[in-house]
């Protein structure tokens, strides 16, 4: 699954096939890792949570430090 997590709302229309999620800021974002995840697409600015603070929760939760 692609989680797609942009506060932008053009941003947000990547077309693709499979399952794809989409988050509007990286508390959020991080919340949908629980259900799996193969690819995760990030802003960088975005309100509550930026691109590099999801990155950093993501690298200190070991159930979710796949490859960044």
């Amino acid at each position: 699954m692609l989680i797609q997590i942009f506060d932008l709302p053009l941003a947000k229309r990547l077309e693709m096939g499979g399952r794809c999620q989409t988050s509007q800021d990286g508390k959020e974002g991080f919340a949908m890792l629980e259900e799996g995840v193969d690819l995760v697409l990030t802003d960088v600015d975005m309100p509550r949570l930026d691109g590099f603070g999801l990155i950093e929760w993501m690298r200190a939760t070991p159930d979710y430090r796949f490859q960044l």
